[in-house]
């Protein structure tokens, strides 16, 4: 999504958006949440529920897609997250 967005700033002329835009994207989003906030997160859950959810790919796909829709930046890591969430307390109440 950042790449659209920076290359539309940089053809209407404000590159300084641009370049702030895609170090941003690439700096927090790809290092710093992808490698080191989004695993801690995960493992979190983990250990909360003593067995691993498995999901589709492509739910985790329309669940970003969703997040991203519903909270903005912050749902490409809370869709994902609340859809895992909803499926294991389903899993539960299906098990009670």
């Amino acid at each position: 999504m950042w790449v659209p967005m920076s290359l539309y700033l940089y053809a209407q002329g404000d590159s300084e958006s641009a370049i702030q835009i895609a170090l941003y994207s690439i700096i927090v989003i790809s290092i710093i949440a992808d490698t080191f906030i989004k695993p801690l997160i995960i493992k979190y859950i983990k250990l909360e529920l003593k067995n691993s959810i498995e999901l589709n790919p492509l739910l985790i796909f329309f669940s970003i897609v969703a997040g991203l829709s519903s909270f903005g930046f912050w749902g490409v890591v809370l869709g994902p997250a609340i859809t895992s969430l909803f499926i294991s307390i389903l899993k539960f109440y299906n098990k009670v």
